[in-house]
């Protein structure tokens, strides 16, 4: 399967990557990312930019200053990654209040239709991508059960179903570091069973791995060590598409 034919139409309407969070993109397709395998410029969509989570303050940071630390970081990743990368601002779950306690943000039941902020984030990115006609539109495949990640895979299968946009998805790390193959499989088979996983071609994974090191307020050895398992296990990184 090829991701890009290099024609002047791609270079105008680049590949978007729908990412939860301020390090999601670079987590998940960082390698690829700097690989150049999405294109030219793709352009990075973080939803739920407003944050309060840093590892010293893991749901309890100043939310002000937590947010523009973390903007900081992505915006050098996104340079790195030669990226595009705007924010949508809407709050984490801690933030918008859709959960209380840290260990609340993931939950494998959640049923993303009843957070109150589901229609105006989902009428945001449908608008954006109706607006740009991105080649390509990735999602996270939820891997982990982060109450965003399966806000935004609801979101990304609605449009996969509707036709029109290209949709694809994304292994959502470090999570899917903590998983075996068969089981990341398992989820993606769960999802859709028309999806396939594709590997995505990449740099080697010390490249990938400096570049997370910009995420200095975020990540922490276990991240790391996830990231390594992840690409021990699957390789490349990897997108599920039809």
């Amino acid at each position: 399967m090829k991701l890009q034919k290099h024609t002047a139409r791609n270079q105008l309407h680049p590949a978007l990557i729908i990412a939860p969070h301020l390090d999601d993109a670079a987590f998940s397709l960082g390698s690829a990312l700097l690989a150049g395998s999405l294109g030219a410029m793709p352009r990075i969509l973080v939803v739920f930019s407003r944050s309060n989570y840093a590892i010293e303050t893991p749901g309890t940071g100043d939310v002000e200053v937590v947010t523009q630390v973390r903007k900081k970081e992505e915006e050098a990743a996104a340079g790195q990654m030669q990226a595009v990368v705007e924010f949508l601002d809407f709050g984490e779950p801690l933030v918008r209040g859709a959960c209380r306690e840290f260990h609340e943000i993931f939950n494998k039941d959640f049923d993303p239709v009843t957070d109150p902020v589901f229609e105006p984030v989902r009428n945001k990115v449908v608008n954006i991508i109706d607006e740009l006609q991105p080649t390509l539109a990735v999602f996270p495949l939820a891997i982990g059960n982060h109450l965003d990640h399966i806000m935004l895979n609801r979101i990304g299968l609605s449009l996969l179903a509707a036709g029109g946009t290209r949709v694809m998805f994304f292994e959502d790390q470090p999570y899917a570091g903590l998983l075996d193959e068969e089981d990341i499989v398992r989820i993606g088979n769960k999802l859709n069973r028309n999806l396939k996983p594709y590997p995505i071609p990449g740099v080697e994974l010390e490249r990938k791995l400096l570049l997370l090191e910009i995420y200095k307020s975020q990540l922490n050895a276990i991240d790391f060590e996830l990231v390594r398992r992840y690409h021990a296990v699957r390789g490349l990184e990897h997108m599920w598409g039809m």
